[in-house]
């Protein structure tokens, strides 16, 4: 047997593991921060939750396959294990940076939803038109300055 194979199987007896575990960490933790963001609008949380382990189900697959189909030609057995440890590194990374992403944006969603609570828009008829029989309105004078 070559050191290859040896090495896809370790990488993925490490990577399935950490997606099942870190998969199962989102979806039940995130639950509760999404509702938080949404107000507790459980149809926007569920499906929005659902979305998010569906895309981080996605990556974590897609990055399981680009490693088992790069090449790999470690010379020993300590080549094996820097090989997966800079595959898992890589992908650990991919994931961290992608999810901080999403937070970021979920964060700037409930900063935006607190400024529109706290000021809230302008009601339609409380704005003044201009008709034939208004008067227009003076401009301010000027104040005067003292010395």
């Amino acid at each position: 047997m070559t050191q290859e194979p040896i090495t896809i199987i370790a990488f993925s007896m490490l990577f399935i593991p950490f997606t099942l575990v870190v998969g199962h960490f989102l979806r039940t933790r995130g639950d509760v921060f999404l509702r938080f963001v949404f107000g507790g609008e459980s149809t926007a949380v569920s499906a929005t939750n659902f979305l998010l382990n569906i895309g981080f189900y996605l990556l974590c697959l897609g990055l399981l396959l680009l490693n088992i189909g790069s090449p790999s030609r470690p010379g020993s057995w300590l080549g094996i294990i820097q090989e997966v440890a800079i595959r898992l590194g890589l992908c650990v990374t991919v994931v961290a940076v992608l999810h901080s992403v999403n937070v970021l944006v979920l964060a700037l969603l409930i900063r935006r939803n607190r400024t529109l609570i706290e000021e809230p828009p302008p009601q339609l008829g409380a704005t003044r038109r201009a008709t034939a029989h208004s008067r227009p309105r003076r401009a301010a004078k000027p104040r005067a300055r003292r010395r």
